[in-house]
């Protein structure tokens, strides 16, 4: 999808199902989002037990949509001739046929402050809006993960047309999907114990 091949690349990255064995807690897990098309880290937050067993809780980084001047490695996500978007939304239409469709958290959960206020009735928050994953370290076997994502339409400048000249410039959500597995099959339970 992106020009650039370091964006493009899936290089070390999984789509959840397990992740490496020995993890680390200095260590970077590469996700892959097809819902905002691209790779995403999940960074150590802290160790805690779970059913009864070690576990390391990795989230997605706050800055992870963020503009590139906020955050560097956003910049080969930038699609050419497009202005950029506000911090917190990345632009997704390169893998969606050029349809003008933006990502962010639910909610806008960590944009800017006018995106959030240009939509009545939302109410970030980092427990019901982020993107975490619990993994049991020596395995590499998540035991919990929610991964949620939000795709926004974006309305460039459409002044032209009176009956939709007030939504000119504007994001505007569409839906947020959750994808989440909670616990574990008693088949692995049984191999982990």
């Amino acid at each position: 999808y992106w020009d650039n091949e370091t964006c493009d690349s899936v290089q070390g990255a999984t789509e959840g199902v397990t992740y490496h064995q020995s993890i680390a807690k200095t260590d970077t897990l590469k996700y892959l989002r097809k819902t905002i098309c691209r790779v995403t880290p999940l960074h150590f937050e802290r160790e805690l037990l779970k059913m009864g067993m070690k576990a390391y809780r990795f989230e997605l980084p706050s800055d992870i949509f963020s503009r590139p001047s906020d955050n560097a490695t956003e910049e080969c996500f930038l699609s050419p001739g497009l202005p950029s978007l506000p911090s917190g939304l990345t632009d997704v239409s390169p893998c969606y046929y050029n349809f003008p469709i933006a990502a962010s958290f639910p909610h806008f959960l960590n944009a800017e402050r006018s995106v959030l206020e240009s939509i009545d009735g939302l109410t970030p928050s980092k427990e019901k809006h982020g993107s975490f994953v619990i993994v049991e370290p020596n395995t590499g076997v998540p035991m919990e993960s929610r991964a949620r994502s939000q795709s926004n339409l974006v309305v460039r400048h459409v002044s032209s047309f009176p009956r939709v000249k007030r939504f000119s410039n504007t994001i505007i959500p569409m839906f947020w999907a959750e994808y989440n597995q909670v616990g574990l099959p008693w088949y692995i339970k049984s191999l982990m114990y």
